[in-house]
């Protein structure tokens, strides 16, 4: 593992301060007394001295200054201060100041100074005003060397490049995401641990509907999970106005318990921030202490679903970001190489003397259109997601209409969109499968006619495509494809299926419950 600068700059004190206390015992005379403390400090050197994980420096050059200390107060005769010893301290303040900052600097000055005072004045032998002295002078230098070292580490950071911090920082938040996560026992799912909270509240208080209503979006409350799902809860919102008034209303504040004939408001909230909203519809009769426990029910549930939120919003910045990446990197690079082999392939023809040459430069030239519309296609998919302005179902119809714009073949689109969004993550997969099983029918299905339905009634949704062409059985490809939706299906907790249609052709269908 290579050292930086600033590594190498610690280790090179610290050997010079090891150097240094052997050649001052060797000048004194107290070689021989002293050889097992030297002894020690050389093994202390050497061990601190390994590579070490950044976030461990601090800590380490905290317990070196004490082991450097203690080592000086307990040298013969026990006591005195083996002053000598002492100028080692002066490699783990800086160490601290570089990699822990002021505090850590402070820290490795005055804790093992305190330390080394109470050894010393408890010991037998008599301690000298010259023992305390150099006690306290070699404190001052430590924490001036650990100053010195909190100086330096300012300067770098200010010199250094702000994406480069951003992406530092990035590095170690989800560094410590990734260890945190493998210890959730459901990890970041935003509808499972909507229902968990569901289920706990439905414990407390048994009633005929349940639902939690997400804040954040631009849209206002998503409705992410319900019970039972036999009922349409976005239909029993739609019919009771008095909800959403209180959701939109500042006079209404959602950070209460808000309780009505019909129904209560249950805030999930984290410090002043209302993440969530439970609807409890027709409960049963609530006194103080089932109010007490139904809010500690959604108080326990309030920091997951926070995080998952949390998490699902950074998943969908960085995966569009890099879509977007590569869509222009296939753009800028593959894509214009592509046409410039079209104008190659067009001038062959151009060119050639009728007969074979002429049919192959022509046949030559069509294929090269063919993979160039792919990849058009793949471009699309790659940039395209479901804006807040725009609904899913229009998402989806906009794309079939630029896909199979120069096709024969006939779509059928139905659209049953309610007021209420999906979250977006959810929007985003339920797309992209669209858009894999449309183009899957475009290459591969031969048909003529394709019908796409898409209704949304969040927190439920379905999406199915289906054409009149060969079907299944003599596909030639799509297989990869169909995993890849499956997949996305898998990350909504959506159920899906393919099957082939009793009139002809194929019928792929998601259905999020």
């Amino acid at each position: 593992m290579s050292r930086s600068r600033n590594e190498r700059i610690v280790l090179g004190l610290r050997v010079a301060g090891v150097l240094a206390a052997l050649g001052l015992s060797a000048g004194s005379g107290l070689l021989s007394t002293w050889r097992w403390s030297l002894l020690v400090l050389v093994v202390v050197a050497v061990l601190v001295s390994l590579p070490l994980p950044r976030m461990w420096t601090p800590p380490a050059a905290l317990l070196e200054a004490f082991a450097i200390v203690s080592i000086a107060a307990l040298a013969p005769p026990v006591g005195a201060v083996a002053a000598p010893v002492l100028i080692c301290w002066l490699a783990p303040g800086l160490a601290a100041g570089i990699r822990g900052g002021y505090r850590w600097a402070l820290l490795t000055a005055g804790l093992p100074l305190g330390f080394g005072l109470v050894v010393a004045f408890s010991a037998p032998s008599d301690l000298t005003v010259a023992g305390v002295a150099s006690l306290l002078q070699w404190a001052a230098l430590a924490a001036g060397s650990g100053l010195m070292g909190g100086l330096i580490a300012g300067e770098e950071r200010a010199r250094e490049d702000p994406t480069a911090r951003s992406y530092s920082e990035a590095v170690r938040v989800l560094t410590e995401l990734e260890g945190i996560s493998r210890q959730l026992p459901t990890g970041f799912d935003v509808g499972g641990l909507a229902q968990k909270v569901l289920d706990e509240m439905i414990a407390v208080v048994p009633c005929g509907r349940c639902m939690l209503l997400t804040r954040g979006s631009d849209v206002g409350y998503d409705l992410v999970a319900w019970h039972p799902e036999s009922a349409s809860a976005d239909d029993w919102l739609g019919d009771h106005r008095a909800v959403d008034d209180i959701l939109a209303d500042d006079g209404h504040p959602t950070d209460t318990t808000f309780e009505d004939d019909r129904f209560v408001l249950v805030p999930l909230s984290v410090g002043e921030s209302v993440v969530a909203v439970a609807v409890l519809v027709d409960p049963a009769p609530l006194d103080e202490q089932t109010l007490a426990r139904l809010t500690d029910a959604a108080q326990r549930g309030a920091v997951p679903l926070q995080a998952a939120l949390l998490f699902d919003n950074v998943h969908d910045l960085a995966t569009s970001e890099e879509r977007r990446r590569i869509a222009r990197e296939i753009h800028d690079g593959i894509a214009q190489d592509i046409a410039f082999l079209g104008y190659t392939a067009d001038e062959i023809v151009d060119v050639a003397p009728p007969g074979e040459m002429r049919d192959l430069g022509v046949a030559l030239r069509t294929e090269i259109s063919r993979v160039l519309g792919e990849l058009r296609e793949s471009l699309f998919m790659l940039r395209d997601a479901v804006p807040g302005t725009r609904t899913l179902g229009s998402s989806i119809s906009d794309y079939a209409r630029r896909l199979f714009q120069d096709d024969e073949i006939q779509v059928h689109v139905v659209l049953e969109e309610s007021a209420r969004r999906l979250r977006p993550a959810v929007e985003t997969e339920l797309l992209r499968i669209a858009q894999e099983a449309l183009t899957n029918a475009r290459r591969h299905s031969g048909a003529r006619n394709l019908w796409v339905e898409c209704r949304v009634s969040a927190p439920q949704a379905s999406l199915s495509v289906a054409d009149d062409g060969v079907g299944l059985n003599v596909r030639g490809s799509g297989g990869f494809g169909l995993e890849i939706m499956a997949e996305r299906a898998r990350r909504i907790r959506a159920d899906f299926t393919v099957s082939a249609r009793p009139e002809g052709g194929t019928l792929v269908q998601v259905e999020v419950r």
